[in-house]
């Protein structure tokens, strides 16, 4: 599938506007041609050339100023931003798929582990979606009244959660199959549904899927019955 991304485009009849394009396109007016060419031999998606360190620019266009490498960033967080605009106010999670379209784009550029926190009402409708925590490249720490809190503060009777594993599969270590438990355990205490818990994988690692279900893979009970998965995957 070609990447495509929204780009800052500048002309004299409309000024600035945003403009769908492909990765090579979308680097040219920050690096030039040649240098995009270059940047793109070691570093093929624009997922990959996102989360490199300013260092590893460098060391791959030894001439490119700071100056340059800054609208780079700024443009990749644009493009991030009005993507996520794209998610409608009254967005409804019905399946953990949804979950997992929902905050898929808050870890696009992410090189650290982060853990997004998203609250619902009883119909399951989004009232508030947040970054809990980030951390490092293969960790982020929370604590569980982290989690909960903002529902107390915003009403939302049902909590869900998702983090990402930056240059991994989207596989679960058995520390986050044992935090998910503990979130669903502590959500009964506080009569707070603990939906689900999602892990989004790295783009860039092959992989069958994307993204994990903690209740797709059976280490959380459904508490949903009701409401059919959209597409079935095997989580073992």
């Amino acid at each position: 599938m070609t990447e495509e991304f929204y780009v800052l485009i500048y002309d004299e009849r409309t000024k600035f506007r945003l403009q769908k394009r492909n990765k090579s396109a979308f680097l040219t007016p920050f690096l030039g041609k040649r240098n995009s060419d270059l940047l793109l031999k070691s570093f093929p998606t624009l997922g990959e050339i996102a989360k490199i360190s300013d260092e590893q620019v460098r060391e791959k266009l030894p001439r490119i100023s700071q100056n340059r490498i800054g609208l780079l960033r700024a443009a990749f967080q644009l493009s991030s931003e009005f993507n996520k605009e794209t998610i409608p106010e009254a967005f409804c999670i019905e399946c953990p798929e949804d979950l997992a379209d929902l905050v898929r784009e808050e870890f696009r550029f992410s090189r650290n582990e982060k853990l997004i926190g998203v609250y619902m009402n009883s119909a399951y409708h989004v009232i508030e979606m947040r970054t809990i925590a980030e951390g490092a490249p293969n960790e982020v720490t929370v604590q569980p009244r982290q989690v909960f809190e903002p529902a107390f503060r915003n009403g939302a009777t049902v909590v869900a959660t998702a983090h990402n594993h930056p240059g991994a599969s989207s596989f679960p270590s058995e520390s986050d199959r044992e935090i998910a438990k503990e979130y669903r355990a502590i959500g009964e205490v506080l009569e707070i549904q603990f939906y689900d818990e999602v892990i989004i994988g790295d783009s860039q690692v092959p992989s069958m899927r994307d993204f994990y279900s903690m209740v797709k893979s059976g280490v959380l009970p459904n508490l949903c019955e009701d409401v059919l998965p959209r597409r079935d995957f095997d989580f073992s």
